[in-house]
């Protein structure tokens, strides 16, 4: 998949701000938004059930927004609020606002499992959480391999970057 020009400059930009490879960041807006030709949030509701629903002192739309994901890298709205958003989430959906906040969520998961991992763990990380593996792959191995081949595509090959 071929990024439209403004969101490869977009990516680029947001990349390079935080020391990211562009490949990846393109590779995760690929998989996670069809490269923001998708611009709708993802209400998550096993999300909720599990993460949100426990928190004290929330109202409706605000719990409803940590369940969801958020913009070209659908960054879950706790983990935005976590790492110390305090907009609305629908500000999530322009695009360099959307690509800020996923990309430094990228950058501190790079910090913590790239050395171990690699950027396959990383990557799993960025959708599960952390990088789980079960019999020798990760717990979500074909959303790892989207993003790969992805960001292979956008380094100009055919494969991982």
């Amino acid at each position: 998949m071929k990024l439209a020009p403004d969101v490869l400059k977009a990516v680029q930009e947001a990349a390079l701000d935080v020391g990211l490879p562009i490949s990846i960041v393109a590779g995760i807006v690929c998989q996670e938004s069809s490269g923001w030709t998708n611009r709708k949030p993802r209400y998550e509701p096993g999300f909720f059930q599990r993460y949100i629903l426990k928190i004290p002192g929330l109202g409706t739309e605000e719990r409803k927004g940590r369940a969801t994901s958020w913009g070209p890298m659908q960054v879950m709205g706790q983990t935005a609020r976590e790492m110390g958003y305090t907009a609305p989430f629908q500000n999530m959906l322009v695009l360099e606002i959307g690509l800020y906040w996923g990309c430094r969520y990228l950058k501190r998961l790079k910090a913590r499992y790239f050395d171990e991992y690699g950027w396959e763990g990383v990557i799993a990380a960025f959708n599960a959480g952390s990088p789980r593996k079960r019999n020798g792959r990760y717990v979500n191995q074909p959303y790892v391999d989207g993003v790969m081949w992805h960001a292979g595509q956008a380094a100009g090959g055919k494969g991982k970057p």
